[in-house]
């Protein structure tokens, strides 16, 4: 996908709120998982799963064009 570091549930999971440009990191908080025959958001299994991870530039450029 756009960034090359997050998990797909987690990019799928991804709020405009927890994207930084001006330091160009990508807050995760949320995942996008398919349960019992639904997709829902839901905060990640494990606590070292909430992160803040860098956006490459062409990441950051693609995030832009949104």
């Amino acid at each position: 996908m756009v960034c090359a570091l997050g998990k797909k549930g987690e990019i799928l999971g991804i709020e405009w709120k927890e994207l930084d440009f001006e330091n160009k990191e990508l807050n995760v908080k949320r995942t996008y998982v398919y349960v019992d025959g639904e997709f829902k958001i839901e905060a990640p299994k494990t606590p070292e799963s909430v992160r803040t991870i860098p956006m490459s530039d062409y990441a950051y450029n693609a995030w832009e064009l949104i």
